[in-house]
Order: C-alpha cells, then structure tokens, then sequence
C-alpha cells in the first residue's frame, strides 16, 4: 500500500483558547509520518478502528479507503483466526417444520475460556431457516431469510445492510436457491450471486424449469444483472464455499456422476469441476484451508476423514489426498444416518476442529494430535439463551 506524502493536519489542529487554557506550540510537538501512523492503526482491532474513524473527516475517509481495508485484512489474516459462533434460537414454524430463527447472535470465542464476547445481535423480522448456514468472506456475513432477503453483516463494526430484492423470485421457494458470497480480485469487490430455478410453460398443465443466475455487485448502483445460465442444475445443499476469486457448490444429486459447480467472480462464468476421487458412497463438506479448495470426505461407514485439497488450475483441476484421520467414536452418531450426518469439519488456522454428539475435538495437521476440547460449543456461556448453533470461523 502506497503511503501518502503529506501528514494528518485535522490530528494537530485544535480550537481557540479559552479563559486561563495555555496555548500549545505546535511546532513542538513531533512528527508522526503517515505511513507509521498507518503502519500502527493496521494493527488495532476493528472496533478500535472504528472508534478512531471519529477523529476527523481526514481520518474517516483514510480507515474507510479500500486500501487501509486490505490492508487490515492482511495483518489480520496473518494472525491466528477468530472463532465466530452464530448461534440462533429457532421456532417451529410451519406443518413442514421447518426450523426458523428470528434473532441471531454474533459470538467471539478465544480458545480455551468458557465465556463468549457478544459482537453484535440482530432481529430477523423474515426468519432464517436452520438449513441456511451463513456465508463469509473477509469478516463480512451473508445471511439468506426465508422470506429471498439477502443481508450483509459487518459483526466487528457492528453494521449491517439490506441487499436490493432480486429481479425474479424463485418460482418454487428459497429453500431451492443456491446463494454464494465472496471477492472479486480483479475488481476488488464483494459480489453475491444467486442460483434458482424459473418456471416456463411447456404447454396445456406441463411447466418446464429452467436454471437461472444473476448477480450484484455491493457498494454504489446495486443492480441485479442476470449472468450465463448454469451448465447443469445444481444442488443449493450443503453450503458453497469461496476460495481465491471462486464460489463452488457440491452436486451430489448424480451418485454416478459427482461435479462441483464452480462460479469465476471476475469473469462471471460458470464451469464443472470434477469431484476428488472419493470411495462412495460418504458426505462431503466445503471448505477453504491456506488459499486451496478443500473438500471433507468422510465414507460410510463413518470410521474417518479424508482431507483432499484442489489445485485450482481451470483447464485440469487436480486433487491430492493430503491427510486421513480415525474420527473419534464419541462424535459419530450411534447408528449413523446421513440424515443428522457425520461430525460437522472445519479449519482453525493450522489445526481441524471435529465437532459432533456435543463434543469437540481440535487436531493438529503438524503434530498429528487428536485432543478433546473440554469445553464444547453448546456449553458456553452466552449472553441470551439459544438452543442452536453454527460453527464458523473468521479472519
């Protein structure tokens, strides 16, 4: 990030004396040079940021540029990650039951204590459903209502933003949209991009579906825009992941045929990836671990783990098994039904966090140590009661 040649004079100014105040001789005071001064704010946290943005006019349009965003970003990322829990308390709201949460919290977890930090709560008039697992990229949180409302959450600023409704409503119900979230590096901008199916008529009581995408680019003139249609249809579950410029959804719904429905956020263009070459049948979850496309693989019987790894090249995708670890028989649901599915997988810097049956288990890749963590997810100490979970993390 290119420093600015000249210093801050709204940090120096001050007003007139008053009756009995002593004048300060500017001149005496020192000289700050203004890449230090960034060079020191980088590595606060966010919410001293955000207290230091009322500073002046100067310093509120310096900590809001997108270059002092970066690079935040980066001193943060090259830290040891947040742990952010969000659970919600949900209702049973429908003959369908579906479960839907119309308050979420936002929890800050330091590893080894019993206590949570509340960020930030929100009411969700619209419900979330429990089958939505909110999306990040870079801190920011996407949440998808039942009612098709996107919304974007900023838990260390504690702001949050209501996205323009899409131009066309899924002609069956949210629960088939398939919603990703993440970067666009060569614009560097934040994008949203939605799948779900349109209805045609096919003639006398036959509809055809078709798939459609559109998507929005956040910051000034949000505008839905409809973008090159799916190569095949796609499976809205489980939850996508965002890796290095692309969103990947997992298509399961073809035993014999496994694909990942890759999305370009720079080009807006759709591809197939081909799936790693796992034994079937198993469950399988997304995820992004140092920069690379990863993918938990757990076979049936649920015995273990397989940690594959994509080296995202576009023309020939190549996976690499990296690591196979024995699951811990306390995390695996007696009588395992795919249904209620293996232990939930995730990455916390350098070590995997295995999490089922209200235990947790935290293994390290480099010394190969699988450890119980005494404390699990359900019996923290939060601020307002809540009955469910997601586990999460951020930079």
């Amino acid at each position: 990030m290119a420093a600015a040649t000249r210093s801050h004079p709204d940090l120096l100014a001050s007003s007139s004396p008053g009756p009995g105040e002593v004048v300060a001789d500017h001149q005496a005071l020192p000289y700050i040079p203004d890449d230090l001064i960034l060079a020191i704010l980088r590595r606060l946290p966010a919410k001293s940021v955000l207290r230091f943005r009322c500073v002046s006019k100067a310093w509120l349009a310096m900590l809001s540029s997108r270059s002092f965003v970066d690079a935040h970003l980066e001193f943060s990322a090259a830290a040891r990650p947040t742990m952010l829990i969000v659970p919600g308390k949900y209702h049973l709201l429908d003959p369908r039951r579906l479960r839907t949460a119309f308050w979420m919290g936002f929890y800050k977890y330091t590893s080894g204590g019993a206590d949570t930090e509340l960020l930030h709560g929100e009411r969700f008039p619209g419900g979330v459903a429990s089958w939505f697992k909110p999306m990040h990229c870079d801190g920011l949180i996407l949440v998808y209502t039942r009612h098709q409302e996107l919304m974007v959450c900023n838990p260390a600023t504690r702001e949050f933003v209501q996205l323009l409704r899409e131009t066309e409503r899924d002609c069956l119900s949210c629960l088939h949209d398939a919603v990703g979230f993440g970067r666009d590096p060569r614009s560097n901008t934040y994008k949203v991009v939605r799948l779900f199916y349109s209805s045609e008529h096919g003639g006398g009581l036959v509809n055809v579906f078709s798939c459609r995408a559109e998507v929005l680019t956040l910051g000034t003139n949000q505008q839905w825009r409809r973008v090159a249609t799916p190569p095949r249809l796609f499976n809205p579950h489980p939850a996508p992941v965002h890796v290095s410029g692309f969103i990947y959804w997992s298509d399961v719904s073809d035993p014999n045929n496994l694909v990942l429905l890759r999305f370009n956020l720079a080009t807006e263009t759709f591809a197939a990836t081909p799936y790693p070459p796992c034994k079937l049948p198993g469950h399988a979850c997304l995820a992004e671990w140092e920069g690379e496309l990863c993918c938990f693989w757990v076979p049936a019987p649920a015995e273990l783990v397989e940690i594959w790894t994509c080296d995202g090249k576009a023309d020939a995708p190549t996976w690499t098994r990296r690591i196979s670890v024995r699951l811990p028989t306390d995390t695996i649901t007696p009588g395992l039904a795919y249904a209620q599915g293996p232990p939930t997988v995730t990455f916390h810097g350098k070590d995997m966090l295995l999490r089922g049956c209200r235990k947790l288990y935290r293994y390290s890749v480099e010394t190969e140590e699988m450890k119980r963590v005494a404390v699990a997810v359900e019996d923290l100490k939060y601020d307002r009661p809540v009955d469910s979970d997601y586990l999460q993390k951020i930079s």
